[in-house]
């Protein structure tokens, strides 16, 4: 088991190292901001599409 987390530890020293070397590798967090509302609002047009279509009855003729 100490061969694991061995490995472990020297994998993430390896990734953390990288880091250190390859800092253009990390993208600003203002530049996702745009394609998290766009997905935000794709998944309300999609809720509510699905919702209308499976949740509501069509209306019935008063009588």
């Amino acid at each position: 088991m100490s061969r694991e987390v061995g490995a472990l530890v020297l994998f993430a020293a390896l990734l953390t190292g990288l880091e250190l070397l390859f800092p253009w590798g990390h993208v600003p967090p203002a530049l996702t901001a745009p394609f998290a509302l766009a997905g935000c609002v794709a998944i309300v047009v999609v809720a509510k599409a699905l919702g209308t279509r499976w949740l509501q009855r069509p209306e019935a003729p008063d009588e």
